[in-house]
């Protein structure tokens, strides 16, 4: 009798297993305006080029209108505001960071916005206190522009290493500045790989095995950027992730980790 009690319960444990990572997350309702309307509440326009007077207003009018009613917020891929979501997360806004164009003070001043930037974006999105992100295509997004946000920054201080003198690149600020930017990266990334591996479940299948592909390419091309420590671990963390129960999320990451394993 405690044989098959014990098989029972084990069945009963392997059951809601399955159907806990079978789940499927259900995004909120696409409760989304026009672009008209984001622009008459003060949203840039997304004909224009958004630099820093742009992103300042995003954040300034977007900041209201998630106070008031965040169920209204810009949403990926919506036939409403999908335009202006896209517009939200364009690598174009960070591509002043790296223009040589522009003078090492001005793109310094743009730094520390677009990260402000990118952290409001990732904060209207995500939902700690709830079981599972129903804005997660969004917030899985927002973490992709951070991170992108984040190599912009690392190579920019590449960049100064190279063109600043010696005896200022080897002042312990100088130094600081440089370590922090990679330390950032790194974080990032690893954000990315820890999404996969610990939050799975928070996340829709479909939209997790998108944002597996998504992080299998963006480290690809930001692996050169940290330290061999930080790559050491974070390939650990990955080789994990060769087992995960999402067939798309083990197939991206073992074509990933066979690439940069051999770097």
């Amino acid at each position: 009798m405690n044989v098959i009690k014990t098989a029972l319960i084990l069945l009963i444990s392997f059951l809601s297993f399955i159907k806990l990572e079978a789940q499927t997350v259900k995004p909120y309702p696409d409760n989304s305006w026009d672009l008209a309307t984001y622009a008459y509440l003060g949203i840039p326009s997304i004909d224009k080029k958004w630099e820093k007077k742009e992103l300042k207003q995003y954040i300034k009018y977007m900041q209201k209108i998630y106070l008031e009613d965040k169920w209204s917020l810009p949403r990926k891929n919506s036939a409403n505001s999908g335009q202006l979501f896209k517009k939200m997360t364009s690598l174009e806004i960070l591509e002043l960071i790296n223009n040589q164009a522009v003078s090492i003070e001005e793109r310094l001043d743009y730094i520390n916005l677009s990260l402000e930037y990118g952290n409001f974006l990732a904060s209207i999105y995500q939902e700690k206190n709830l079981e599972t992100e129903r804005f997660g295509e969004e917030l899985l997004t927002a973490y992709l522009f951070l991170t992108h946000s984040s190599a912009s920054v690392r190579k920019f201080m590449t960049e100064l290493k190279l063109r600043l003198p010696f005896n200022v690149t080897q002042q312990p600020e100088f130094e600081k500045m440089a370590k922090q930017a990679t330390e950032q990266l790194y974080f990032m990334m690893n954000l990315l790989v820890l999404t996969l591996e610990e939050d799975a479940l928070r996340y829709d299948k479909t939209v997790l095995s998108d944002f597996a592909k998504n992080v299998a390419q963006t480290i690809e091309t930001q692996w050169s950027f940290i330290n061999k420590t930080q790559q050491t671990d974070l390939l650990k963390k990955m080789k994990n992730l060769k087992k995960h129960t999402n067939p798309s999320v083990r197939k991206e990451i073992k074509k990933t980790v066979k690439l940069i394993d051999n770097t």
